[in-house]
C-alpha cells in the first residue's frame, strides 16, 4: 500500500470478510457480464488504475471481486440500454442503479458524490441513446455533456477505491479534476480504432457527432481544436493541485525505479514535468481517421 493509511490486513477483512449485507444476496449478475467484466483485468489501463490508487500487486487481488462486479454492474446497463435503443427507448429497468447502490452501500460508501457519480453514469446511457433516436438535438453542447460523463464508471471506481485505501478525501477530489479532461481525451482516442465500424452499424462516437454537426472536413478540424483545448485544461489542473497529487498522478505511468527520485521532486518541477508530457503525448490524440460527411 502506498497513499492510503488502510494496511492491507485491514482492507482484506474490509472487503473480503465474512460479514456481508443481507441486500447483496439478491443482485443478479449474468455470467457474460461477469466474464466481460473479468477483461478488464488484462487490459494495461487497470495496471494504471491500481497504481493510481497506489496498491502492491498482491494487494490488488483483494480488489478483483469489487472490481469485477462493480464492471459487470456497468456491463448489465451498457447491454439493457443497447437494446432499449433498438426498439426505439432509451428507458431501461433500473435494478442495475440499485445494485450499484447496495454494492456502495455496504461498504458505507454511498454518499453524496458517489450518488452524483451514479446520476453522471445513468444520464450518460440515456444522453446517448436520445442523441442516437433523435430525440436530442446534436449540437457541440450535448456531444460535450456525453463525453464529460462517459467516463463516470471509471470516475466512480477510482474515488471508491481511494476511499477504501484511506486516501486523503482532499486527494481524492484533485485526482478526480486532474483526471477529468483525461478521461475525455481518453474516450475520444478510444473511438479512433473503431470509427469505421462505428459508422457502419450507427453507434454513437465523438468523431461521428462532430461531423454530423460540421462536415467532414470542419469537424475534424474542430475535433482537433477541442483536443487541444482539452490538454490546456488538463495543464491547468496540474498547476491547481497538491504535490502528492501529482507524485500519486505520476505514479500512475512511470516505472518503480523512477518513484524515489519523483518523491523528491519538489511541485514547481513536477508541474511542469507532467504539462510537457501531456502536451506531447499521441496516446492520448492518436491521429483522427478521414471522417466520413453523414449528412
Amino acid at each position: 500500500m502506498v497513499h492510503g493509511t488502510a494496511t492491507a490486513e485491514a482492507l482484506r477483512e474490509r472487503i473480503l470478510g465474512a460479514d456481508a449485507p443481507e441486500f447483496w444476496s439478491t443482485t443478479r449478475v449474468t455470467y457474460l457480464e461477469s466474464l466481460k467484466a473479468s477483461r478488464v483485468m488484462f487490459l494495461d489501463g487497470y495496471d494504471t488504475m491500481l497504481h493510481l490508487v497506489g496498491v502492491s500487486e498482491d494487494t490488488a487481488k483483494v480488489f478483483e471481486p469489487l472490481v469485477i462486479h462493480f464492471l459487470a454492474l456497468v456491463y448489465q446497463a451498457d447491454l439493457a440500454y443497447e437494446e432499449a435503443q433498438v426498439n426505439g427507448s432509451f428507458e431501461v429497468d433500473l435494478g442495475w442503479r440499485r445494485d450499484m447502490e447496495d454494492l456502495l452501500e455496504g461498504y458505507g460508501l454511498l454518499d453524496q458524490q458517489a450518488r452524483a457519480r451514479l446520476d453522471d453514469l445513468q444520464r450518460y446511457f440515456e444522453l446517448e441513446g436520445q442523441l442516437l433516436l433523435g430525440q436530442v438535438e446534436v449540437t457541440e453542447d450535448s456531444v460535450y455533456e456525453v463525453l464529460s460523463i462517459r467516463s463516470s464508471d471509471i470516475a466512480l471506481a477510482i474515488p471508491l477505491m481511494l476511499n477504501l485505501v484511506g486516501v486523503d478525501p482532499r486527494i481524492v477530489d484533485e485526482l478526480v479534476r486532474v483526471n477529468k479532461p483525461l478521461y475525455m481525451l481518453w474516450e475520444i482516442a478510444d473511438d479512433v480504432p473503431s470509427y469505421d465500424k462505428d459508422v457502419a452499424a450507427g453507434s454513437y462516437s465523438t468523431i461521428r457527432m462532430y461531423a454530423k454537426i460540421f462536415g467532414a472536413e470542419r469537424g475534424r478540424a474542430k475535433l482537433e481544436e477541442f483536443r487541444a483545448r482539452l490538454v490546456e485544461q488538463a495543464c491547468a489542473e496540474f498547476a491547481k493541485v497538491s504535490a502528492t497529487t501529482l507524485r500519486i498522478f505520476v505514479g500512475s505511468v512511470a516505472p518503480a525505479w523512477l518513484m524515489p527520485l519523483v518523491r523528491r521532486m519538489p511541485r514547481g518541477l513536477l508541474v511542469p514535468i507532467l504539462q510537457s508530457s501531456i502536451r506531447k503525448d499521441k496516446m492520448t490524440r492518436p491521429e483522427l481517421p478521414k471522417m466520413i460527411d453523414e449528412n
